[in-house]
């Protein structure tokens, strides 16, 4: 009996703390933000498609082929670029349109294009640092 009593008692003075907190605590308090269990979200590794498109010059007779994977910074961001993948295609391709053979030509031309391509990624996916590293699995300019 004395068992039934303290649980009896403890439940209410549960349900009393929690009325009571409810009465004196004001309602507009800011929102908790709790760190996520497990860490916060790993990074994910996006492939796009080999991407052939004129390089920017007077005879426009240049082309430049690549390929690459972008190292996203959450899988919620790998989702949002599967639902914009046309629009993410296009600002690459508009990037890399917008070069010329010898800024890719040169030895900074890859980490230059990287460069451009992570800023212009990062608008089309709607979040700053979205994209964390370009990483160029086939690089041709001719």
């Amino acid at each position: 009996m004395k068992r039934v009593g303290l649980v009896v008692g403890i439940v209410l003075l549960v349900a009393g703390a929690a009325v009571g907190g409810a009465l004196v605590l004001p309602r507009d308090l800011p929102a908790l933000h709790l760190p996520r269990l497990g860490g916060p979200p790993r990074p994910v590794l996006v492939s796009v498609p080999s991407i052939t498109t004129n390089l920017a010059g007077v005879s426009a007779s240049h082309f430049a082929q690549v390929a690459f994977t972008l190292k996203l910074s959450s899988p919620a961001l790998a989702r949002r670029f599967a639902r914009r993948q046309a629009a993410v295609l296009n600002a690459v391709i508009a990037d890399i349109r917008a070069e010329s053979l010898a800024s890719l030509g040169g030895s900074a031309g890859m980490s230059d294009l990287a460069r451009v391509i992570t800023s212009s990624l990062d608008g089309v996916l709607g979040q700053p640092r979205a994209v964390l590293a370009v990483f160029f699995t086939q690089f041709v300019v001719q």
